[in-house]
């Protein structure tokens, strides 16, 4: 059951129908954690259901001026109100003894197991001939730029931004 709001959505997944033993192998929460108004009781709750979470959200910035101008504040909507650090996340791990792996800026683990690897580190393994030989055209091509993908995120957010600071 969700506290805020009917569930309209994912009618039949419901975790209110569910036995109270019910246990997962893993929970993901993507983009979730940035909303939790308690996080310390809402992550406890989350790991009743299983030992092991995998979640996303952004790592606040280092310097206060980078903070002021992080995009992922969302002021204007008031949606995003918890935020962390690394040492934020560590400190959570530890208090539910849990392990903490992470990519370092977006992708996080939580798991009461040790990993014989870090899974955000990729093993060096020599790729095949194609993949190699792709790669390289792609990068000889990107860097004469003749190839460019030039991501819309960062203008729609501002369109979007700008859309609501008129109101």
């Amino acid at each position: 059951m969700l506290k805020f709001c009917q569930n309209l959505f994912a009618e039949y997944f419901d975790l209110a129908e569910l036995s109270l033993k019910t246990e997962f192998e893993i929970v993901t929460a993507f983009e979730v954690f940035e909303h939790l108004a308690d996080p310390l009781s809402e992550i406890e709750q989350i790991l009743r259901l299983s030992d092991n979470v995998l979640f996303t959200t952004e790592i606040v910035p280092d310097d206060i001026e980078s903070f002021k101008n992080w995009y992922y504040l969302s002021a204007e909507t008031g949606q995003h109100i918890s935020f962390y650090s690394l040492d934020s996340l560590k400190y959570l791990a530890r208090k539910f003894g849990r392990r903490f792996y992470s990519n370092g800026t977006t992708t996080h683990v939580f798991t009461n197991r040790t990993l014989q690897s870090d899974p955000f580190v990729a093993p060096v393994i020599r790729e095949p001939f194609f993949l190699r030989k792709a790669r390289k055209y792609v990068r000889r091509h990107d860097q004469k730029g003749e190839i460019q993908m030039d991501s819309l995120i960062g203008q729609d957010w501002q369109f979007v931004k700008d859309k609501l600071n008129q109101r």
